[in-house]
């Protein structure tokens, strides 16, 4: 059982259908990749799309694609899509669902399964148990090994005075034109903080950046 329709997800099942295993992967979107639907907020991604090298070499070329996946040959990759050095999510939408089609096709990928709850077998055997939510209702699906490749997406606000005044990344709008005109302070020095730094920067009057891990700033 595999649970999330992501790149990971969806990578590690086309190498079990290349070699002819038994699995299911567990998607509660309504397609492959459905993160990347939503997220980054401004839409550009960080990930390398370098189509030139200036090797010959396959391998040492696709160390320089970070977006395109494995073992489906027939699936042009990121590369071929778009000459952005950093493309778009859309670009990436569109080529996992591409990727995808091959293990939807063999019936191993179930969109809007949503895994509810997860136990162990029987104390004297291996697997798991997982209660699925489905478009039939739910049901237990038994499987002798588990990978989780849904990724580790969870909101987090910093613990400070006022947090709830906040505006969270997941609530901004696609573009910085909101800020037109303000000082705005960004808490956080991950990608997220300087994606939304970089967008503010065409429409906002003062952009400052603070690390929360670091409470002396207070």
């Amino acid at each position: 059982c595999i649970v999330g329709g992501g790149p990971g997800g969806l990578q590690l099942g086309q190498f079990l259908l290349s070699a002819g295993r038994d699995y299911m992967i567990f998607e509660r979107g309504t397609g492959p990749g459905s993160f990347f639907e939503r997220f980054p907020i401004h839409r550009q991604l960080i990930s390398l799309n370098k189509r030139h090298t200036g090797r010959d070499n396959p391998e040492f070329n696709m160390r320089h694609d970070w977006n395109s996946l494995l073992g489906n040959e027939a699936c042009p990759p990121v590369t071929n899509r778009t000459t952005a050095r950093f493309p778009r999510a859309e670009v990436l939408v569109e080529y996992l669902r591409e990727f995808a089609q091959p293990q939807e096709a063999a019936g191993r990928i179930e969109y809007g399964a949503e895994v509810q709850r997860i136990k162990r077998w029987a104390k004297d055997e291996e697997g798991f148990l997982l209660k699925v939510r489905g478009a039939e209702g739910e049901r237990t699906v038994g499987c002798r090994v588990l990978v989780m490749a849904h990724g580790l997406w969870t909101v987090n606000r910093p613990d400070i005075d006022g947090g709830e005044y906040l505006t969270g990344y997941e609530e901004l709008p696609p573009s910085g034109e909101s800020m037109e005109g303000q000082s705005v302070a960004i808490f956080g020095l991950g990608n997220s903080a300087f994606e939304v730094a970089n967008a503010a920067a065409d429409y906002a009057n003062y952009v400052h950046v603070w690390p929360t891990r670091d409470k002396s700033w207070g």
